[in-house]
């Protein structure tokens, strides 16, 4: 299993067509015959029987299901799933299911902000730091908490999605792998130490610890340039 978590990056805006539009899927695929795994002889898109894909969304106090199918090109869109899931299909002999979690519109100094995070004070405001609520107040004020707080989502989709994963028993190797990427150049190393930090201390809080106690593990960096229209 594998867990894909992220926001508008994540969602998916690569373009399948229309044909004869450059850049879009449909046209690289027919016009200048790349990515030849994804089209069958056909001329079909192709289907992953060993690769399931599902996306969920919590949308306000539901949680909705978007996907549940066989790994293929479908819709409009297409997200960074389609060529991960391809590839972890390929190198793998083991049944493989990416499942997708994600939202627009996030905030990493709000919704997402990682766990050790520190309030600061900025042009007469005092911004909240890990688990404090609410955004920020007036500097000399005593903050009126609302029913939110900075870094909850990165509580909700990270240490929640690890434990129900491994809990459930959908993997029996309980060796979570986290993985990041560079994205045009802009993410420092320093950057890059701070999310690892932050990754292992929420596997630090209870219960996590008894399931990944001494077990986390880090590929290698992989470097790349792509944005909301990428195809790879």
């Amino acid at each position: 299993m594998f867990i894909l978590l992220g926001q508008s990056n994540m969602l998916g805006f690569g373009r399948i067509g229309p044909e004869d539009k450059k850049g879009t899927l449909t046209y690289l695929t027919k016009e200048e015959k790349k990515y030849p795994h994804l089209v069958d002889d056909q001329g079909n898109w192709t289907q992953r029987r060993d690769v399931r894909y599902v996306q969920v969304m919590h949308r306000g106090d539901k949680m909705s299901t978007l996907r549940n199918e066989w790994l293929t090109v479908k819709g409009k869109h297409i997200g960074p799933e389609l060529q991960f899931g391809h590839i972890m299909g390929h190198v793998l002999d083991e049944p493989v299911l990416v499942l997708k979690t994600c939202i627009g519109n996030r905030s990493l100094g709000w919704d997402l902000l990682p766990p050790g995070s520190k309030q600061f004070e900025f042009e007469g405001k005092i911004y909240a730091g890990y688990k404090e609520s609410p955004l920020s107040w007036a500097k000399g004020t005593k903050p009126k908490p609302i029913a939110w707080y900075a870094g909850k989502q990165y509580d909700d989709d990270i240490g929640n999605a690890w434990y129900l994963a491994f809990n459930s028993g959908a993997i029996t190797r309980r060796i979570p792998v986290i993985g990041n990427s560079r994205s045009c150049g802009r993410c420092t190393r320093e950057a890059l130490r701070i999310v690892r930090i932050c990754s292992a201390s929420v596997v630090s809080r209870p219960p996590l610890p008894i399931l990944f106690s001494g077990n986390m593990k880090w590929p290698p960096r992989i470097t790349h340039d792509w944005y909301h229209f990428s195809l790879t």
